[in-house]
């Protein structure tokens, strides 16, 4: 287990202080996989940095298994950072060593044997599929492969917990998938706790358990990923992850409706409706246009599974009588999460 008690950490700058994080507490469970996420400047790097006690302490406490990092010895602290990996956005590989000697580098900092190098090197080829680029240098690999280099060379001392900054941030959207498939792998496989930070709200959702909020060094809020992704408590998260579901209605659409129904005489809104849970599923706007005298047009919609459970987001157009209209819309607003309007008849 990993816990953050009050944590501060500032850097004295040509500048003055920049307090980078403040107050922060949280707890990461063992064997979990964890996200952090926030914008640029948030703190993340800083704050994952405490774990291996790459980053001092202003005041607060880090533990990692009861053991208070920022307390250790130098002895201990080596210890302990044999115990964490660390992967990165751009990788970090020594170009002109090969991929076995990118990955055999740890154990020979720790002294290891040659003999149990050679062994070591093999089992973690084979983990990451790798086992035909024994030789090769990284210069003649892909960004996936980089990474998959990176991660077993993260792993090489038996780690118990893997920090990985921004790990996806510089490969394509197919081979994301494949990289987040594998550390969801290891960490079922292999029991060691995975910490991610990143700004891509995606990642988070394709593979943690839990996420933290960070805005200014501040921890904003702190859940299941599926109850912060589909029912955020702050104002700050809130518009954190509107940025994911961004959809902004075309102009021309918009004047279409508005055309279309002063035209006819009719009463308009344009409103976006959330769903969790079961009710994603639920066929609430077929129902409510069979139940009422008004038109239901979808302009925009999605639904996706988070930790299995479905959430969707969908934008509709309600025109017809003003009663009806307002009825209908009442009837949507009992059968989903949250109904917002967005525009509506002058």
């Amino acid at each position: 287990m990993i816990s953050f008690r009050n944590v501060d950490v500032k850097f004295e700058t040509d500048k003055g202080v920049v307090h980078a994080v403040r107050n922060v507490s949280f707890t990461i469970e063992k064997e979990s996989v964890f996200g952090v996420i926030g914008a640029s400047g948030a703190g993340k790097s800083t704050l994952l940095r405490t774990i291996n006690g790459l980053e001092k302490l202003a005041s607060g406490e880090v533990a990692v298994d009861g053991n208070i990092v920022n307390r250790l010895s130098s002895r201990q602290l080596r210890e302990h950072r044999e115990r964490i990996g660390m992967i990165f956005q751009h990788f970090n590989l020594i170009a002109s060593r090969t991929v076995a000697q990118n990955i055999a580098y740890p154990l020979k900092i720790a002294e290891k044997g040659r003999a149990f190098i050679e062994t070591r090197v093999d089992e973690l080829l084979k983990l990451v599929d790798l086992e035909d680029k024994k030789h090769a240098y990284p210069a003649k690999l892909s960004g996936g492969q980089k990474q998959r280099v990176g991660i077993a060379r993260a792993l090489a001392n038996h780690t118990k917990i893997l920090l990985c900054d921004e790990p996806t941030s510089a490969l394509d959207s197919e081979t994301t998938r494949v990289i987040l498939q594998l550390l969801r792998q290891l960490s079922q496989e292999l029991g060691i706790t995975i910490v991610i930070i990143t700004h891509e709200l995606d990642v988070v959702s394709a593979i943690c358990d839990k996420v933290a909020v960070m805005s200014e060094g501040r921890l904003v809020e702190t859940g299941s990923i599926y109850d912060v992704f589909t029912s955020p408590r702050e104002e700050y998260t809130k518009k954190l992850l509107d940025t994911r579901y961004d959809f902004s209605i075309p102009e021309e659409i918009l004047e279409k409706i508005r055309r279309v129904n002063t035209e006819q005489g009719r009463y308009w809104k344009i409103v976006r409706l959330d769903y969790i849970g079961e009710g994603a599923n639920e066929p609430v706007i077929s129902r409510a246009s069979k139940r009422f005298d008004t038109e239901i047009d979808v302009i925009h919609g999605k639904i996706e599974y988070i930790q299995g459970k479905p959430y969707g987001r969908m934008y509709v157009s309600v025109c017809g009588e003003r009663t009806e209209t307002e009825k209908t819309l009442a009837c949507l607003a009992g059968q989903v999460r949250s109904i917002e309007t967005l525009y509506e008849a002058s």
